[in-house]
């Protein structure tokens, strides 16, 4: 659905009613007036339909024969994103439409930024506060490890759980000099925290709940979930 804001200024008429109409915002798949009725997403304009940016003169006739010359000028605003690979992420990042954002990505999660572990195509779908919808966004990864591990369960330790504030990150000496990525994931996929290297998080301003921890490294993954009280 693309947001449209749209001025129909009347020009010149014979017939006595003014033909005139104001888009004043965008809800789904309607176009809402200054007076609140709603319009279908392509606007228009006897027998002219538009949907794209620009300033179109038609001439209207009535019942009674008399012309009326309508210049509507308007302007179509999309939801335009792109989408960036940093590592093994990606991210979403939005130049055009209303925020705040929502974020619907072929993997199942819903946050603006997701982890990758494979090589492969994937898309992101954006929907704007005006509940206006993008195209699919894709992108293609092929610069990943030809394979990722989950890390031994035994190289990392985190505690302690369930926690009512700090949480620890410990090493084995395996992994002890690894460099890694580390983010707290919500039940529903969105990202709340992250850091690089970090040994020790603080989770004391998360409300209750269970939570996923997950550690990137070069070429291996470690997910934990973890109680915060």
């Amino acid at each position: 659905m693309k947001n449209r804001e749209v001025f129909k200024k009347h020009q010149a008429q014979t017939f006595p009613f003014p033909s005139a109409i104001e888009i004043t915002s965008a809800n789904g798949n309607y176009l809402i007036d200054s007076n609140g009725f709603k319009y279908l997403d392509t606007y228009t304009i006897g027998q002219s339909s538009y949907n794209s940016s620009g300033i179109y003169t038609n001439v209207l006739l009535d019942s009674q024969g008399c012309d009326s010359t309508v210049v509507t000028d308007l302007t179509v605003t999309e939801v335009i994103a792109t989408v960036a690979q940093s590592g093994g992420y990606l991210s979403a990042n939005i130049s055009s439409g209303l925020p705040p954002y929502t974020y619907t990505w072929n993997t199942g999660e819903t946050g603006s930024t997701i982890s990758i572990t494979n090589n492969g195509q994937y898309w992101v779908i954006v929907t704007d506060a005006n509940g206006c919808v993008s195209q699919k966004y894709f992108i293609t990864v092929s610069s990943l490890p030809s394979s990722t591990f989950e890390v031994n369960q035994d190289d990392i330790n985190i505690y302690p759980n369930p926690t009512d504030g700090v949480v620890n990150i410990e090493l084995s000496n395996n992994i002890k000099y690894s460099n890694y990525n580390v983010r707290i994931l919500n039940n529903i996929g969105e990202v709340v925290y992250e850091d690089i290297n970090s040994k020790s998080l603080l989770m004391n301003h998360l409300s209750s709940g269970i939570y996923t921890i997950r550690l990137v490294f070069t070429d291996k993954i470690f997910h934990s979930q973890i109680i915060v009280k």
